[in-house]
């Protein structure tokens, strides 16, 4: 399918790979994750970090690290391919952003999770998957849904300073942090914008703080950050 806009399909400066999965902790938590750790609003909102934190809001690692943040420089084209090795299909949306959908296809057998056996799902053999791919002219969503066992491959332009909050629309699974955070442009940001004396009060009633790194801090100094969860090692099959 072709998009009557007639946009080409954006070049790839850098590509992000993402996969939805189960986030086990070792205090038995069932939580969600779709990059490295699962997702968690921060006690500084991201775009007060981004506007407050001068050069280290180019840092990924200032925003926290259950912000899943990263950080896209001016006007870099992304690839982002979003992965769903798991029998329920995740609906993500994007804020702030139509991105390009240039392609959907199958995982690979190997990348698979095995399904809950309470949910009766089977496991299907993805060669007969096919591969769905744009035909020049990209279609543009801030939706995407990915379907059991399959990927989508996305493109955006980091044009617009922005912050792409990306989250399953599956209540549940948002909640269980499965999400990730787009700082686009952070310096052109601090350069271009304001943030309304209103929001910051928002924050400020509301008991958050509206200046300074995830916690509040100066630079990495996450003290009174609470600790991120630990993952339990796979169980071993019998």
């Amino acid at each position: 399918m072709s998009a009557l806009d007639g946009q080409d399909e954006l070049p790839v400066d850098r590509q992000i790979s993402l996969s939805a999965r189960a986030f086990i902790t070792t205090d038995k938590r069932q939580l969600r994750a779709l990059g490295s750790l699962p997702y968690e609003d921060q006690q500084v909102p991201t775009l007060f970090t981004a506007m407050t934190t001068g050069k280290m809001a180019m840092d990924p690692r200032v925003y926290g690290p259950q912000a899943q943040v990263y950080v896209i420089p001016h006007m870099q084209n992304v690839e982002i391919t979003i992965k769903n090795p798991q029998g329920q299909p995740h609906p993500f949306h994007l804020h702030a952003i139509q991105v390009q959908v240039i392609e959907r296809g199958p995982l690979l057998q190997s990348e698979l999770e095995p399904p809950p056996v309470n949910l009766n799902v089977t496991v299907p053999d993805v060669s007969k998957i096919p591969v769905r791919r744009s035909q020049g002219k990209p279609m543009l969503r801030d939706t995407i849904n990915v379907l059991p066992f399959e990927y989508v491959k996305l493109r955006f332009c980091g044009s617009e300073p922005a912050i792409m909050y990306t989250h399953c629309h599956v209540a549940a699974h948002q909640a269980a942090g499965l999400a990730v955070t787009f700082v686009v442009a952070p310096d052109v940001m601090q350069r271009t914008q304001t943030i309304p004396e209103e929001l910051t009060q928002m924050c400020l009633r509301q008991g958050l703080k509206a200046s300074g790194n995830a916690i509040g801090n100066h630079g990495l100094d996450f003290t009174g950050l609470s600790p991120v969860p630990v993952e339990a090692p796979p169980r071993k099959a019998n």
